[in-house]
């Protein structure tokens, strides 16, 4: 059992011989490696998730421990790209798997806990094998971070799309059945019906999430127009 999310957040975050390292060397990655390093994918998008992904399995009902579970998931989830963009989530699954046993295997959490964490991370891109709460809190939390990205160098019509956007936030109905949804804040040059068709993950992920937890998702734009819902699908011609 993990006691002390404080403790271990901060822990990870301030080792200088490994996170950091890792959180360093994606920031430093230009366009010139791959396009998608022209996104801000370091340390802050790590720490961006986990924040969201904790509060999220909150959200929803999950109690402290899945939350401190999906917290460290998200500081783990790209650390993978320093072996490059390809498989980089099985990558990071695979660094974080071996650190977090080095470092706090049989001291603050036990084997079920590091395979939870480590699934999350390796599902997190796709969502395709969502097993609990902790995995949908990563699917949908690394969705909405990418979505309002600080674009380094754009250089793909998603990121020069995404550059129009200005911020984007979630809303869980405090209903047992209640929506679960996204709204992303677009200002007058934002086309949104061409950044989903170039970004259709950026809404698919999060109702895999959501129908994960039984809940209706919908994805919203300057919080007062629907683009997608299940029985309403986006229309992508403007």
């Amino acid at each position: 059992m993990i006691d002390d999310i404080i403790h271990v957040h901060q822990d990870i975050c301030y080792d200088r011989e490994k996170w950091r390292v890792w959180a360093d060397e994606v920031d430093s990655f230009t366009p010139d490696h791959n396009p998608e390093f022209g996104r801000d994918l370091g340390g802050m998008h790590w720490q961006r998730i986990s924040e969201i992904a904790s509060s999220f399995v909150k959200d929803v009902g999950g109690g402290e421990r899945d939350a401190t579970l999906a917290d460290i998931a998200g500081l783990f989830c790209g650390c993978g790209l320093v072996n490059g963009f390809d498989s980089y989530a099985d990558h990071s699954a695979r660094m974080a798997y071996k650190y977090l046993t080095e470092r706090y295997y049989g001291d603050v959490m036990n084997g079920r806990d590091i395979d939870i964490i480590c699934h999350a991370i390796a599902n997190h891109v796709s969502g395709e094998e969502i097993q609990n709460v902790i995995d949908a809190a990563l699917c949908f939390a690394d969705k909405i971070d990418i979505g309002v990205q600080t674009i380094k160098q754009p250089v793909t019509e998603v990121q020069k799309a995404q550059m129009s956007l200005g911020g984007a936030s979630y809303y869980v109905s405090p209903k047992a059945d209640g929506m679960v949804s996204i709204n992303y804040e677009g200002g007058p040059n934002f086309r949104p019906y061409g950044f989903l068709k170039l970004w259709p993950e950026g809404y698919i992920v999060p109702h895999k999430a959501a129908n994960f937890i039984d809940r209706p998702f919908a994805l919203f734009l300057n919080e007062n127009t629907l683009l997608w819902k299940p029985d309403n699908p986006p229309i992508y011609e403007e």
